[in-house]
């Protein structure tokens, strides 16, 4: 994970607030360079179509690209100055430019406000502190504090990783809807590079390494193989596959859909008392 995706993932840029704060729009995107440092560098700092900040850092001396920033085993006192006031600018962008959401992705924060007008369920962040993790999410019961939901925003690759060996088959089962003869489902002859091009297919997402914020959810085990032949869902990143499914929130399932996963995973996960009355009740 980038600075940039550290500082930026939960925020989304406000345009009138951009170009108060100097940004250009050119060629599509907004534009700004800031001289830090006491001028010893430069930060170029663009925001595309999609609200995604990247930034390029310049040393001044030399002209060049200061790759120094980005290698993690670096850790001098010099070098890591230059990532602090580097770091000290992109928040004052973000305090200037962004509102803050719960999620990454829109289809996240629409799910998060679903569950919360049907659960009155927020969700918790209990690795707020941990670097890479403090983006996710966990939904848990009122009365049992059990899990019914997590939000991770993760790299599709990674996602990839896991699910490759039920993704091959997925991409066997789905040919048709491409109009490609890829034989059975399962084939040996499947490659992980077609299986990688058909996962990032389905997550409508043409880069490995973009993130995408995935949901998991529980589901009974002879329900779960079936729902992973769907678009968009796959075996449960990091959790039992027997148990769990992982939902690619990138618009793939209408959000309906997705509240109708989140629901079966809530009566799934509910305490005895909850069950029992749903029972009663006939649902």
């Amino acid at each position: 994970m980038t600075v940039e995706e550290r500082i930026f993932g939960r925020k989304r840029f406000l345009t009138d607030a951009l170009e108060k704060s100097g940004f250009v729009l050119t060629d599509g995107s907004y534009r700004r360079e800031n001289d830090f440092l006491d001028g010893e560098f430069r930060a170029s700092l663009s925001v595309d179509r999609e609200g995604r900040l990247t930034g390029v850092v310049t040393d001044n001396m030399t002209g060049e690209e200061y790759f120094q920033l980005r290698v993690e085993g670096l850790d001098g006192s010099y070098v890591n100055s230059v990532r602090a006031a580097y770091e000290e600018l992109l928040q004052s962008v973000a305090n200037d430019c962004c509102r803050d959401v719960l999620f990454c992705s829109d289809q996240a924060n629409r799910i998060s406000d679903a569950i919360f007008a049907r659960y009155g369920v927020e969700p918790d962040y209990p690795w707020e502190d941990e670097g890479a993790y403090h983006t996710y999410g966990v939904f848990r019961h009122k009365d049992n504090s059990r899990w019914f939901g997590l939000i991770m925003n993760v790299k599709l690759g990674t996602v990839m990783r896991k699910a490759g060996g039920a993704a091959a088959g997925q991409k066997g089962e789905n040919a048709g809807e491409r109009g490609e003869n890829t034989g059975q489902k399962g084939e040996a002859s499947e490659t992980k590079g077609e299986t990688a091009r058909w996962l990032m297919a389905k997550a409508n997402v043409s880069d490995p390494g973009a993130l995408v914020d995935v949901m998991n959810l529980k589901t009974r085990p002879e329900a779960a193989e079936e729902l992973t032949l769907r678009p968009g869902i796959v075996p449960a990143y990091h959790m039992n596959h027997r148990h769990w499914i992982s939902v690619l929130l990138t618009d793939i399932l209408s959000d309906g859909e997705v509240m109708d996963l989140v629901a079966a995973s809530f009566d799934l996960t509910a305490g005895k008392t909850r069950k029992g009355k749903r029972e009663e009740k006939g649902g």
